[in-house]
C-alpha cells in the first residue's frame, strides 16, 4: 500500500502543494483505525471519470429517461424506481436507501414514445407499417422528406390496424402522395415492454447495511404468469375457493380445494423472468417476486474491510530484498464462496496502522472485528476540509476512490509493473485492471520501453557509435 506521503495526491500529474499538505496533517490526526482504512484501500485519489448524482427523495427514472446514464449514483433514505435498461457508472445505495422498479399486474409496463420522422416508403404493393405499435391514430404527421408538403389522412392516406396493434399506411384513391415515394412519419405511440430492473454497472455496486435493492412482491399480480396458481371451490368443510401457490423453476403446491399448482418455468441458476401470481380463495392471490439482472464490471462492495476480525490479519516479512513487513489478511470478498475467505495484503501504511491500532486494543478478542466504526462520512469531512472533495470539474471523491487510485498507482509508479500480479494483489482480474485502471500516460510507457538502452550504455555497440562520431 502507499505511504501518508503520497495520501495527497489527487492525480498523478498534480504535485503536492498546500492543500496536500493540509490533507496530511490532517491525516495524522486521524486515529490508529481510521489510518489502517485508508491504508488497505491505497490512501490516494484519483478523479471519477463520471458525474455524480446524489438521490435522498423518492425518485421515479423511466424506461426511456437517460437523465443519469453514465454516472455515479448514491441513494439515501429514499426509495428510488428504475424500470427498464440503465447504464451507470457506479451504484451506492447507503442505509436508508432502496432501489426497485415498478409493479404491473400482467408483467408489461406502459412507455409512451414520439417518434419524430421516420422513414416509410409509400407503395401500394407493399404499404409500409410503422415502428411502434400501438399508434395513436390521431397523431400522425405525414410530409415528404423535405418537410414542405404534408398530407392529410383519410384524403391522402388511411391507418389500418394489423395484428399486434401495429399501424399500416396505404395510400388513399385520390392521393397526392406518388406511389413508391418517401415520407417523413412522426406520431405518438404507447409500446409494451416487460417490467423489471437491468442494470449494467461499470465499477463498483455497493450496499451498506439498511440499504437494499429490493423487489419483494411487484412481479407477476395474481393469477398472472407462466407459473400462475389456480382457484378451486370446495363444499367440505364448508363452501369456500383456495388458490394454489405459483410455481417458477419449481412446480407451485395445490391448495386445499385440490387447485394444482402452478407450473414450473424459468432456470433457477439463470432467473430471466418475473415471478408468478398466486390463485385467488375467497381473496386475491398473492403476487410474484420481481426480477432484477445485474452486470458489475468491478466488484460488489459490502463493506469488504468491515469483514475483517483480529484472527483474520497478522504482520509478515515479504521475501523481497528489502524484506519488507506486509499485513497478511483473509477477507470476504467478491471471489469468496461458501464463507471462503481470499487472501489480501496491506504494505507501507497500513503496517504502521496496524501496529498503532494492536497497542492501543489490546484487550481485543480474536473474533472481535477491526473496524468498529463506519469512517466513510469522516473521509468525506476530511477531503471536504483539505477542499480535496472535488476535482477542479467539479467531479466528488470519497471512500470509493482509494482502491482505483491505489491500482493505478502501482501501475504508475511501480518499476515494472506487471498486470497478472497486481490483479493478483487486488483480488480481480488483468483485463479489469486494463480496461478500468490503468492511467498510465503513454510517455511514460514509451519511456519504459526505451529504458533498456540505459543499461547498455557502454556497451560494444555504444561504443562504436562514439568512435564514428569522433
Amino acid at each position: 500500500m502507499l505511504s501518508h506521503e503520497q495520501f495527497s495526491r489527487t492525480d498523478r500529474k498534480r504535485p503536492i502543494n498546500e492543500k496536500s499538505a493540509s490533507l496530511r496533517r490532517r491525516l495524522q490526526s486521524l486515529n490508529a483505525s481510521s489510518a489502517l482504512l485508508c491504508a488497505l484501500a491505497a490512501v490516494t485519489f484519483v478523479s471519477s471519470s463520471a458525474s455524480a448524482a446524489t438521490f435522498s427523495t423518492n425518485t421515479f427514472i423511466g424506461i426511456s429517461d437517460t437523465t443519469y446514464d453514465s454516472q455515479d449514483i448514491e441513494v439515501t433514505n429514499c426509495t428510488v424506481t428504475i424500470d427498464g435498461i440503465h447504464n451507470f457508472s457506479s451504484l451506492h445505495i447507503e442505509n436508508g436507501g432502496i432501489v426497485t422498479h415498478s409493479f404491473a399486474s400482467n408483467g408489461f409496463l406502459l412507455n409512451p414514445v414520439h417518434a419524430t420522422n421516420e422513414l416509410q416508403v409509400m407503395s401500394d404493393t407493399n404499404p409500409p407499417v410503422l415502428a411502434h405499435p400501438n399508434v395513436v391514430a390521431d397523431s400522425i404527421v405525414l410530409s415528404d422528406t423535405n418537410l414542405i408538403t404534408y398530407y392529410t389522412q383519410s384524403v391522402d392516406y388511411v391507418v389500418v390496424t394489423l395484428s399486434g396493434g401495429f399501424s399500416q399506411l396505404q395510400r388513399a384513391t385520390n392521393s397526392s402522395i406518388p406511389d413508391g415515394s418517401s415520407v417523413f412519419a412522426s406520431y405518438d405511440a404507447i409500446d409494451s415492454v416487460p417490467a423489471g430492473l437491468t442494470l449494467s454497472v461499470s465499477n463498483n455496486l455497493e450496499i451498506e447495511v439498511g440499504g437494499s435493492i429490493n423487489v419483494n412482491g411487484i412481479g407477476y399480480g395474481a393469477g398472472y404468469g407462466s407459473g400462475a396458481g389456480q382457484s378451486a371451490f370446495t363444499n367440505f368443510p364448508y363452501a369456500f375457493f383456495a388458490g394454489s401457490g405459483a410455481g417458477h423453476a419449481g412446480f407451485g403446491g395445490s391448495s386445499s380445494s385440490a387447485a394444482s399448482g402452478g407450473n414450473s418455468y424459468g432456470d433457477i441458476r439463470v432467473p430471466v423472468t418475473l415471478g408468478s401470481g398466486g390463485g385467488a380463495g375467497n381473496g386475491t392471490g398473492g403476487t410474484g417476486g420481481g426480477l432484477v439482472s445485474l452486470s458489475v464490471g468491478a466488484a460488489l462492495r459490502v463493506g469488504e474491510a468491515y469483514s475483517l476480525r483480529w484472527r483474520d490479519c497478522e504482520l509478515v516479512t515479504l521475501n523481497d530484498k528489502d524484506h519488507t513487513e506486509a499485513v497478511h489478511m483473509k477477507v470476504l470478498g467478491k471471489h469468496s464462496r461458501g464463507g471462503r475467505r481470499e487472501e489480501a495484503y496491506g504494505m507501507f501504511g497500513a503496517v504502521t496502522s496496524f501496529k498503532a491500532m494492536k497497542a492501543a486494543r489490546s484487550e481485543a478478542k480474536p473474533d472481535d472485528p477491526l473496524f468498529t466504526e463506519n469512517h466513510r462520512e469522516g473521509i468525506k469531512e476530511l477531503l471536504k476540509e483539505a477542499k480535496l472533495r472535488e476535482d477542479a470539474e467539479g467531479r466528488t471523491r470519497d471512500a470509493k476512490s482509494l482502491r482505483q487510485t491505489g491500482i493505478s498507482l502501482r501501475l504508475d509508479l511501480g518499476p515494472n509493473p506487471d498486470y497478472r500480479d497486481i490483479a493478483k494483489w487486488a483480488r480481480t482480474s488483468p483485463a479489469m485492471i486494463a480496461s478500468f485502471y490503468d492511467q498510465t500516460h503513454p510517455q511514460q510507457s514509451v519511456e519504459r520501453i526505451v529504458g533498456f538502452r540505459k543499461s547498455t550504455k557502454g556497451s560494444k555497440q555504444d561504443n562504436a557509435r562514439t568512435a564514428e562520431s569522433e
